[in-house]
């Protein structure tokens, strides 16, 4: 784990710059993507911009609504730039719901943007899985297996290195999809990301040791996975057969 960079007097928060990073990447290769379907540098920024602000904001504050003990010692900590302290896949659909209200408003193609932010969102997974290895955080259950990391007093699975890897899988796929000829209906690349996302955590909650049990027997992480999976599905089949009735002759 490396938790801080010191730099002289400077501290520095690995896992925040691991992130920013990751995001400038993404940043700059959706960039490129969404002038290539004509949309303007200026409304995939503001777009890009009110999204992400929204979303950090949504993540804090669904964060503090489930965990408000976390911040009764030290509400400043409110404004920690620490990622544990945000709840993501709720930020992540606050962050879609006011950029979808946005380009509704700039007449952007919905779904075009999204297949447009897709390959920004799968770079983000690799950056999100750094982070959580450089801050410990999404830690691994107790295993002997040699693999093991030593990790808050034992030795456990590496999680973080999982989810790592399986984003940079996901990463893949999705540049591999990028190129087929014919292209996929517009919205299907992102489905099948959500969809390939929400597998990737169903594995991950196998191995998790910090993931919340309920009904005395279910992982939550693991719950939310397979009604996500779901939606991506039923998702992914709308978008096929919108295509598919569009080219059917009347």
């Amino acid at each position: 784990m490396l938790p801080t960079l010191q730099i002289g007097p400077l501290a520095l928060p690995v896992s925040g710059l691991v992130i920013l990073v990751g995001f400038w990447i993404a940043l700059s290769m959706c960039e490129r993507r969404a002038v290539q379907q004509g949309i303007s540098s200026n409304n995939y920024y503001n777009l890009v911009l009110l999204s992400l602000g929204t979303g950090v904001i949504g993540a804090r504050l669904i964060y503090v609504i489930q965990y408000p003990s976390a911040f009764q010692a030290s509400p400043i900590s409110l404004l920690s730039i620490n990622p544990s302290l945000f709840d993501p896949i709720g930020g992540v659909v606050i962050g879609l719901l006011a950029g979808i209200a946005y380009g509704q408003r700039k007449h952007i193609p919905l779904w075009s943007i999204l297949d447009i932010l897709t390959l920004g969102l799968a770079v983000m997974g690799i950056a999100i899985g750094l982070s959580h290895l450089a801050s410990g955080v999404a830690f691994g259950k107790p295993t002997q297996l040699p693999w093991g990391i030593a990790l808050w007093g034992e030795n456990r699975h590496p999680s973080q290195v999982y989810e790592t890897i399986l984003a940079g899988l996901i990463l893949a796929m999705v540049l591999v999809l990028e190129k087929r000829e014919p292209a996929w209906p517009a919205g299907v690349i992102f489905w099948i990301f959500i969809g390939m996302t929400a597998a990737s955590h169903l594995f991950l909650g196998a191995y998790r040791g910090d993931s919340i049990i309920i009904l005395g027997e279910f992982r939550q992480d693991q719950l939310l996975a397979w009604v996500i999976l779901a939606i991506s599905l039923i998702g992914m089949y709308k978008r096929m057969d919108s295509s598919t009735r569009q080219e059917t002759p009347v």
